[in-house]
């Protein structure tokens, strides 16, 4: 049963899916795009996010990532 004088709930989900990685992922990436892998695999996981991103899925970075220790 519904209550019509609550107010009603904001829709928190983004418009599109998104996926938040680590920052040592991002790491990992940003080597593998630049032809320095530290394992094979990286490469494929590079291709596997890069077709993902251009399908439609979002990689945000989150505000502290850039000034962790």
């Amino acid at each position: 049963m519904s209550d019509s004088s609550s107010p009603e709930l904001p829709d928190l989900h983004p418009p599109r899916p998104c996926v938040y990685l680590d920052q040592w992922v991002w790491i990992r990436l940003a080597k593998a795009a630049k032809g320095e892998p530290r394992e094979a695999s990286d490469l494929q996981v590079l291709a596997a996010v890069q077709d993902a991103a251009e399908n439609g899925v979002a990689f945000p970075l989150c505000p502290g990532y850039p000034f962790s220790p």
